[in-house]
């Protein structure tokens, strides 16, 4: 979750909507105040959240009674006294709304003209020439970072760490929303990183901060040389993803996954415990627990041996 300075009124919102031509109906109390935004997931009182998909999200489950603001792109029809904003473009006004209320990232910008170098020897932190990194990162003990490394916003990385030069962490993702007049609009990107313990990443390898929540690259996981990790992944311990690898957004990797060099995951994937994806492959759909995969598209070709 995020918050803004100050409480936001809907009718402000709204305002802003309508100077920006999006389409929209609005149904609710006008009087609500907003003071951040989280997720469907996890909405929390007087938040904004965008559901892309109510398919897979029981808005009923809700307590109506949090001054919740609700992004849909169909009208509201049940039975709770929800704040809805409806639109066509719902991506587009919700992250409009975001970028003009709470995104104060680029009310901060500065540029440093000095690369940051430094050794923490009581820590056993060591960073290399020519690296960039904000104040916003945690780096934990014993973790090396080689040269070249940039580590940007909100990035949590844990003990015993090893980054590889020209590494790029924290860099924002490739989303991208219409206007009303149908020019692509970047979608602010809020969310940070954390890295667990004893993982490894490749030279060369981008990994992107969350949307609305945070990428996450859990303990013991190593990335080979350039590979592209996008926002909102969620890696699980111990997972191999080799040299090469595409992850696309919201890619859900579980324990103990073997990714091989040069492969593909669209976007919004599943991968189940122990899943080995061969070299190469193009994964359009989920993988169930600890099948073997190959080809473009990949197929099932096996199961995998611990």
């Amino acid at each position: 979750m995020q918050r803004g300075n100050k409480m936001i009124g809907i009718e402000t919102i709204l305002n802003h909507l309508k100077q920006q031509g999006y389409a929209y109906e609005y149904m609710g109390d006008k009087k609500v105040l907003i003071d951040g935004f989280s997720t469907p997931v996890d909405p929390k009182p007087s938040n904004i959240f965008w559901i892309k998909d109510k398919e897979k999200i029981d808005i009923e489950s809700y307590d109506d009674s949090m001054g919740l603001l609700i992004v849909l792109e169909e009208k509201y029809q049940g039975n709770k006294s929800f704040n809805v904003i409806s639109g066509e473009n719902s991506k587009g006004i919700f992250f409009s709304i975001l970028d003009r209320f709470f995104n104060h990232e680029k009310d901060n910008i500065t540029y440093k003209p000095y690369a940051l170098i430094t050794q923490d020897t009581e820590k056993g932190i060591i960073i290399g020439h020519n690296c960039t990194i904000e104040r916003d990162v945690l780096i934990g003990k014993g973790t090396i970072i080689k040269h070249n490394v940039v580590i940007q916003g909100r990035v949590v990385i844990g003990e015993d760490c090893f980054i590889d030069s020209g590494a790029v962490i924290g860099s924002f993702g490739y989303g991208y929303y219409k206007s009303p007049d149908g020019l692509p609009m970047k979608v602010p990107d809020f969310g940070g990183i954390i890295i667990g313990n004893r993982v490894n990443i490749g030279a060369n390898t981008n990994i992107g901060r969350g949307t609305i929540g945070d990428t996450i690259i859990e303990n013991d996981v190593k990335i080979g040389s350039l590979c592209q990790i996008a926002h909102n992944v969620h890696v699980g311990e111990r997972s191999y993803i080799i040299s090469g690898s595409v992850l696309s957004g919201s890619v859900e990797i579980c324990r103990d996954v073997y990714i091989g060099p040069s492969s593909t995951i669209i976007n919004q994937s599943y991968i189940e415990e122990c899943a080995h994806i061969g070299i190469g492959s193009v994964v359009l759909n989920d993988i169930d627990a600890g099948r073997t995969v190959f080809g473009v598209p990949a197929r099932v070709i096996g199961e995998r041996e611990e």
